[in-house]
């Protein structure tokens, strides 16, 4: 499970100081075609790797994405390996959306664990947003999400299109037991231009550790709550 989102956000800001591997840009690997940010890895030890953008003359975000990327990583790396990539998949002059995986292994552990982690900013209020803020997740929601969910291709998925029907299939029937739905932030999100992709915990059958469905904007826009719609510039 990933650690708890925005308490280790702002830990994390104070812990960039006194962190024995605090973060330290590397060269860039990559930029976006505008320039507004270009793609750099955090290193500590041999072992831990996580790609994360740096954000051009934004030194706010910047400092919430290094946040981000430091609760990633934990207070004892020893014997951790970490390797995450990232993508910007929604920027705007009002928002901006990103989404973190990979895996991380502890020496000694079973198996490794394929982890997501998200951060949502609202860039007027420079303020890390949830999927709560976003849209009112009740009982209505929950049966749409059922309905119109969604193969969210790129960026990243656990599963193949064609196991997509079955894997969501699998996840509502766990509801029963165990509805992520019902309780606040154990469904993360990421934005993209066409689309909300949702994450959640896979249930154990899948295979899986985290699984993906994304919802066209229209279909839930009676749930939404902000008075502008963050996607578009």
């Amino acid at each position: 499970m990933l650690k708890k989102r925005f308490a280790l956000l702002f830990a994390g800001l104070l812990a960039l100081e006194c962190f024995g591997c605090a973060l330290a840009d590397s060269p860039a690997v990559a930029a976006d075609q505008n320039s507004a940010y270009e793609m750099q890895v955090f290193t500590a030890q041999p072992d831990i790797s996580i790609t994360y953008p740096n954000f051009t003359a934004n030194d706010a975000l910047n400092a919430l994405v290094k946040a981000e990327v430091q609760s990633l990583v934990p207070e004892d790396p020893t014997g951790v390996t970490i390797d995450y990539d990232c993508a910007v998949t929604l920027l705007n002059h009002r928002f901006a959306s990103m989404v973190f995986w990979g895996y991380s292994d502890v020496e000694g552990s079973v198996h490794p664990y394929d982890n997501l982690a998200t951060l949502n900013v609202d860039l007027t209020t420079m303020q890390p947003v949830t999927l709560e803020n976003l849209y009112n997740t009740d009982a209505d929601f929950e049966k749409l999400f059922i309905a119109k969910a969604s193969f969210p291709s790129d960026p990243v998925t656990s599963y193949s299109p064609d196991m997509f029907a079955e894997m969501l299939a699998m996840q509502v029937d766990s509801f029963t037991s165990f509805n992520p739905f019902s309780m606040p932030g154990q469904v993360l999100c990421f934005l993209k231009p066409d689309g909300l992709v949702l994450s959640m915990s896979a249930i154990h059958a899948t295979g899986c550790d985290h699984f993906e469905a994304q919802l066209n904007y229209s279909d839930i826009q009676p749930f939404y709550l902000p008075a502008q719609n963050v996607w578009e510039d």
